[in-house]
């Protein structure tokens, strides 16, 4: 496997329009015919799942796959700018919307591949034992991990969150703020924060690894809505026929049960 900076794909298609914003693009080394891959732009947090489905994927749809994770609205700008892929799937309904309403996806190919919850999680060296109300526990940390609103929806969610619960201004001194899930992550298993709202997901994966402890989830009401997963084929699409294979796997057995054992829920 061979990681491919975000920029040099434009050595893959012509006419790419570049953008300052930038993600990693994973190219699978699997031996499927096609010249270009599949270009599958996802939110950072389905990044663990669909590297692990990648090889079924690739079958299915007969095309190699290369993974553009980032925060989706990063990943969204990069589509309107004109950066070449083939499927986007974000982690929040409005980014999909705002790329219907431009004409940028098939609308019949749109569908919901897998549901998330926002959860708030401690380092493990934090002295937090998740048993207080949420003022109190955020109050004694001095670093916080929150998403960018504006590139990452975990940030969207938790702004729902803090200014349900009136916490907005008392902690602005404390955020750290990541623009993808995966940046919040890091910052979360390098001790750099004392805790951070990320996906249920990835607090599996953290708490799994001993880098975390689960403090609390937060229901659709509170965090503003359900996290769902929309998938779609774009309308400048190279292979749309692949494309279209590809959010149809999404909804089948192998990828389904992948995504349940990665902790996501069904839409």
């Amino acid at each position: 496997m061979r990681i491919i900076p975000f920029f040099m794909l434009n050595s893959l298609r012509p006419l790419w329009l570049a953008t300052a914003i930038a993600g990693l693009v994973i190219w699978s080394g699997s031996g499927c015919s096609g010249k270009d891959p599949l270009i599958i732009s996802a939110a950072s947090s389905l990044g663990p799942v669909l590297e692990e489905l990648k090889p079924a994927a690739e079958a299915a749809c007969g095309s190699r796959i290369a993974l553009n994770l980032a925060g989706s609205g990063a990943l969204r700008t990069q589509i309107e700018s004109g950066a070449p892929a083939d499927v986007f799937i974000p982690a929040a309904s409005p980014d999909m919307d705002l790329l219907e309403k431009a004409g940028l996806i098939l609308r019949d190919t749109r569908r919901d591949c897998a549901a998330n919850a926002l959860v708030l999680v401690s380092a493990t060296r934090t002295l937090a034992d998740g048993t207080h109300d949420l003022a109190t526990t955020l109050a004694v940390w001095s670093r916080i991990a929150v998403g960018d609103p504006v590139s990452a929806p975990v940030g969207r969610y938790t702004t729902n969150v803090l200014a349900r619960l009136g916490l907005e201004q008392s902690l602005s001194n404390k955020v750290v703020t990541g623009n993808s899930v995966r940046q919040i992550v890091s910052y979360i298993e390098t001790g750099s924060v004392d805790g951070g709202f990320v996906f249920a997901t990835d607090a599996q994966r953290l708490i799994q690894a001993g880098k975390a402890r689960h403090l609390r989830r937060f229901t659709p009401a509170e965090s503003g809505g359900e996290v769902r997963y929309p998938a779609a084929v774009l309308a400048r699409s190279h292979n749309p026929e692949a494309a279209r294979k590809f959010v149809l796997f999404l909804s089948g057995t192998t990828a389904q049960a992948a995504f349940e054992r990665a902790g996501f829920t069904k839409p």
